[in-house]
């Protein structure tokens, strides 16, 4: 069976057609609708991808057929600026700073979805919109800009949760919400709004295991230990989940929630079970993880920890390796272990700038 291609490459792709019919290359178009059109079939769903293809379709036609209607040596006329033209813009930037996004180029696609935000009153449709702000929210976070990504975040989940269809991305922008509520130490809001999904999550039960995860590591990260550990007990309860890369990388974290409260027998079973997870799966960042923890305890080990680290750059989004590297911080910490602590503060403040 081929291997189905991500939304974002294809979008990508589409929006260089999209370049080639807005500047009258007809042969190059051509070329581009012949190379795209299989590769939809064997694209994972994404219907803001299919909706570009379908209007940038439209548009080629309308090429092809100005084309034979006209002198093909003679210059075509500039088109009207139509509200489709305007939207076709707007999904332009929209798809290449998904494409930037999924390329973890995250400056740029930050740059792409704020031109895009400017072509925001030409989307009538409000899930396309809460989409958007979504999206832009989460560009905002890994940038380390928290208190604009929870107002995109906010802006989301305002709209979402008026639509009951749409209750997994209600989830889903809460979630995130809450996080961007963590990053700027509003821990009160941030507990809000997770009992609040968590009471979403009760009609949508396959989403309890991420909704368990999100509020252990709310507690994690404010180091309450022995609130976070029910949470990802409970998240592993649910065996699909538990077979998943995400349920090995909790599995690994309960290990290492274990250690800090001291209860040694289960973190170590924990740990072997997330690490045979992890590479029955392949999971390099959950591998990454599970090394700083051997690292830390079994037994200590300074440069499995820093193997570990650097791994986990390489693979990991920017959150999640500032959360380990703040974890690492307040290990040292606790250990007087004062000038590792420093080493790992310094590479935090590399990466916030």
């Amino acid at each position: 069976m081929p291997e189905a291609y991500a939304p974002q490459e294809v979008g990508g792709k589409i929006n260089k057609w999209y370049q080639a019919v807005t500047s009258y290359q007809l042969n190059k178009s051509i070329k581009w609708k012949a190379t795209i059109s299989p590769l939809l079939k064997q694209m994972e769903q994404d219907h803001k991808v299919i909706t570009f293809y379908q209007l940038v379709s439209y548009k080629h036609e309308m090429l092809v057929k100005q084309f034979h209607e006209k002198n093909p040596y003679y210059s075509f006329a500039i088109a009207e600026h139509s509200e489709l033209d305007y939207f076709l813009k707007f999904l332009s930037e929209f798809m290449m700073a998904d494409f930037y996004y999924y390329k973890e180029q995250f400056e740029d696609a930050f740059d792409r979805y704020r031109n895009a935000e400017r072509m925001l009153m030409y989307v009538e449709d409000k899930i396309e919109r809460a989409e958007f702000k979504f999206r832009l929210g989460k560009s905002y976070d890994a940038l380390g800009m928290h208190r604009f990504a929870k107002r995109a975040f906010q802006h989301a989940v305002a709209s979402f949760e008026q639509e009951k269809a749409y209750l997994r991305k209600t989830i889903e922008s809460k979630l995130c919400l809450a996080d961007s509520h963590v990053h700027v130490d509003e821990h009160e809001e941030a507990s809000k709004v997770l009992k609040e999904v968590l009471i979403d999550a009760e009609k949508l039960p396959h989403t309890k295991p991420i909704v368990r995860r999100s509020i252990a590591l709310y507690w994690i990260r404010i180091q309450n230990y022995e609130k976070a550990k029910p949470h990802l007990e409970l998240a592993l309860v649910d065996d699909h989940y538990r077979q998943s890369a995400a349920g090995a990388n909790t599995e690994a974290m309960l290990a290492k929630v274990c250690y800090m409260v001291d209860d040694h027998i289960v973190a170590k079973e924990r740990l072997l079970g997330a690490e045979a997870r992890a590479d029955e799966l392949g999971c390099s960042e959950t591998k990454a993880v599970c090394s700083i923890i051997r690292g830390l305890y079994e037994p200590a080990s300074e440069p499995l920890v820093d193997d570990g680290i650097n791994a986990l750059k390489d693979v990991s989004d920017t959150n999640a390796y500032v959360d380990a590297l703040k974890m690492l911080v307040n290990h040292y910490e606790k250990k007087r272990a004062h000038e590792r602590a420093l080493f790992y503060m310094r590479k935090v403040l590399e990466v916030r700038g």
